[in-house]
């Protein structure tokens, strides 16, 4: 016979010695008593010429683990709880002083200015302004006096300054061409 086919039959005769035992303590095995389990060792001694077997304590393997949790789930999520608020710290507020009352000036008041700019034409020289007033149209050049009250103080290509006459210390308001302008109402 040749090395390779010696190999194979002796592997063969040891599963048939292996199913051989198995077979003839199954019982003592699945059963779990401690004297199946020495049966079985035995047994494994007396075919295989020793009896230096050790005997397997039951005891140590029941009460060995048995309270091991696991650490991390990476299925759940886990919320932390939120932070608390900072400490709220209370600072005195100032006292602040009442206002003094800002005085009304009840003298006279300037006339308000409802004309309309509609636009300019003419030469740079001498622009003419177009103002509307309700249905009145007014046309005016620079200087000149509209109704007693208002003088035109520039012209310009959108819009036109007006002047009171009577507060002549007053910046002149400025009418913008197609805008609500009634001012001092």
């Amino acid at each position: 016979m040749r090395d390779e086919q010696k190999k194979r039959l002796l592997a063969g005769l040891l599963v048939l010695l292996a199913l051989a035992a198995v077979w003839r303590f199954a019982p003592a095995i699945f059963t779990g008593s401690g004297e199946g389990v020495r049966q079985f060792s035995s047994g494994l001694a007396e075919l295989s010429g020793t009896d230096r077997i050790a005997t397997l304590d039951l005891a140590l393997l029941n009460r060995a683990g048995r309270d091991y949790s696991a650490g991390r789930d990476p299925f759940s999520f886990y919320d932390p709880p939120p932070e608390p608020p900072p400490p709220r710290v209370e600072t005195p507020q100032p006292v602040r002083p009442t206002p003094t009352p800002v005085p009304v000036d009840t003298g006279p008041r300037p006339p308000a200015i409802t004309y309309e700019f509609l636009g300019s034409f003419g030469p740079e020289e001498r622009k003419i302004a177009v103002l509307a007033d309700g249905d009145e149209i007014f046309n005016a050049q620079v200087g000149e006096v509209l109704e007693d009250q208002f003088v035109i103080d520039a012209i310009g290509l959108e819009s036109v300054d007006i002047k009171y006459i009577e507060f002549p210390d007053l910046p002149p308001k400025r009418l913008a061409a197609g805008a609500d302008t009634t001012f001092g109402r």
